[in-house]
């Protein structure tokens, strides 16, 4: 998995700057110091890794800061199914979103990064309230208006308190990440 997580995260930085392939009849849609800002609803399944479910909502603003190059800021309110008593939970996260390829109106991206959790109880049941999460995916936007667009993806899911207490006490949750939304460009 750490092989797999490398790979997006220097796949990413060394295409950053000379990506052209997110380029349309030589503009693009996402250029160097646009703003955006989304909404969107994540679900989260942790089945068959442990017995997990984290149901989220998630808004923030993101800045290009290359052409077709994000850096998302995003806050998060959860709701997390577990065993022994549920959990709601506020976290931030960072991402890197970088669009690959645009179409007319469809562009798909990869985006990346890590993130922090706060719970109302421990996540895992047997975990702790503090924790660092991390996702990276594939994704795709569609253009409704010249500024409003649907946001989509499915990202790998990781939380855990990154042994901040002890390796013994450190369970995790690892899960598979569907998103759906709005975006808006400024």
């Amino acid at each position: 998995m750490k092989r797999f997580v490398s790979a997006i995260v220097l796949a990413l930085v060394l295409s950053v700057p000379s990506a052209r392939a997110g380029w349309v009849d030589g503009k693009t849609t996402f250029a160097k110091g646009t703003w955006t800002a989304q909404a969107y609803g994540n679900y989260i399944s942790a089945k068959g890794f442990s017995d997990e479910i984290l149901a989220s909502g998630a808004a923030g603003v993101g800045y290009f800061v290359f052409d077709n190059a994000e850096l998302n800021l995003e806050v998060l309110g959860y709701h997390v199914t577990q065993d022994g008593p549920d959990a709601d939970a506020v976290g931030l996260q960072l991402l890197l979103r970088h669009h690959w390829i645009q179409f007319d109106k469809l562009s798909l991206f990869v985006d990346v990064g890590p993130g922090i959790f706060e719970g109302s109880t421990e996540v895992p049941h047997d975990g702790t309230t503090f924790n660092i999460t991390f996702r990276s995916g594939p994704g795709l936007t569609y253009q409704l208006t010249d500024n409003v667009y649907l946001i989509g993806g499915v990202r790998y899911f990781h939380l855990s308190n990154a042994a901040l207490e002890g390796r013994e006490h450190n369970p995790s949750i690892n899960g598979v990440e569907g998103y759906f939304g709005v975006m808006f460009k400024f």
